[in-house]
């Protein structure tokens, strides 16, 4: 399970940058062969995560989505920090 945690932090961070990543990618940067298993961790975890379908592609892209904060982070409207 650390194997996944650790991956599940990497294409987080990857992510989060900005960039985008498909089940390739995520195998040859991360060594990760279930890229749909990490993205479904990490938004079960909140993030939010979008999926990218191209006509003629195989395979799905993973972005995050604009704004790209997990929801529990987020302050409400009158919410202390403390």
């Amino acid at each position: 399970m650390t194997e996944n945690i650790t991956q599940n932090n990497q294409i987080l961070s990857y992510l989060e940058e900005g960039n985008k990543i498909n089940p390739m990618d995520a195998l040859n940067m991360f060594g990760c062969f279930r890229l749909a298993s990490r993205v479904h961790d990490l938004r079960s975890e909140g993030y939010p995560i979008e999926t990218i379908r191209e006509s003629g592609k195989k395979y799905a892209e993973y972005k995050m989505a604009e704004g790209g904060v997990k929801p529990s982070t987020i302050l409400l409207k009158g919410e202390n920090s403390d």
